[in-house]
């Protein structure tokens, strides 16, 4: 099943060029914040269609319209991932601030409590980090309902359905797709540029440092506008199929 996940996500994600750029330009424009909440917004609308839809079946790309709904989205998404990584980060300030006051008195015990709170910390920031893809999922799925996503009895008896160490495998094998993908598309574009002799040709005509600079920013340019738009909707498309409500959910 999990294969035919990362199948599905994989030709879906190459239906349409447009939504791909479209997408891409968001992504180049999230320095300026607000665009980054457009990008969540498409997320949503991905999960969206996949939630409700099945592997191998028909769905298409969402349509990239609608903007204000799609910032609300958004917005929607950060405020919930946000919120499930602000008790891990808590916790490791308190522990940082905490460690250092009592190393004032006695620096080892001091260092022991920054080590334990820093190692909570980290264990909790990847419970919450998982248990976030799935709330995000189960707002989505639910129409939206911010409280679903707070809903952790059903999101742990989600996941647990699925089963933790298959949801963890999956994950990781997403994380080994796109990592694996990323390289295979930068070794060809630089084969491409050796080959092609485009690189030399830079080279020549505006010198070493500013060819392979033009070189670096079409090589830049290529990964943010289509790669990197691509490999997001692929892992919210993967994201959203691994997901399976529970008996009576909608």
């Amino acid at each position: 099943m999990i294969l035919d996940i990362y199948k599905d996500s994989l030709e879906y994600s190459l239906q349409e060029g447009k939504t791909l750029l479209k997408l891409g330009v968001m992504m180049f424009f999230s320095f300026l914040i607000l665009p980054i909440f457009l990008v969540l917004g498409y997320y949503y609308r991905v999960l969206d269609t996949a939630t409700h839809g099945m592997i191998n079946g028909d769905d298409k790309l969402p349509k990239f319209d609608d903007l204000t709904s799609m910032f609300v989205d958004g917005l929607k998404v950060f405020l919930v991932k946000f919120i499930y990584l602000l008790i891990p980060c808590i916790i490791f300030l308190a522990s940082l601030i905490i460690g250092g006051q009592i190393s004032g008195l006695n620096n080892n015990v001091g260092s022991g409590v920054m080590f334990v709170g820093i190692i909570i910390s980290i264990i909790l920031a990847i419970l919450f980090y998982f248990l976030s893809i799935m709330a995000v999922s189960n707002m989505v799925a639910n129409n939206g309902s911010i409280k679903d996503a707070f809903d952790y009895k059903s999101i742990w008896k989600i996941i647990s359905n699925v089963g933790w160490l298959r949801y963890i495998g999956f994950y990781l094998g997403l994380i080994i797709i796109i990592t694996v993908i990323s390289i295979i598309v930068g070794i060809i574009l630089a084969l491409i540029w050796i080959t092609l002799g485009i690189s030399g040709a830079f080279v020549s005509a505006f010198g070493l440092n500013i060819g392979l600079i033009i070189g670096l920013l079409i090589t830049i340019s290529v990964y943010l506008f289509l790669i990197s738009p691509y490999l997001t909707i692929f892992e919210s498309r993967a994201i959203g199929l691994i997901y399976e409500p529970l008996d009576g959910d909608d």
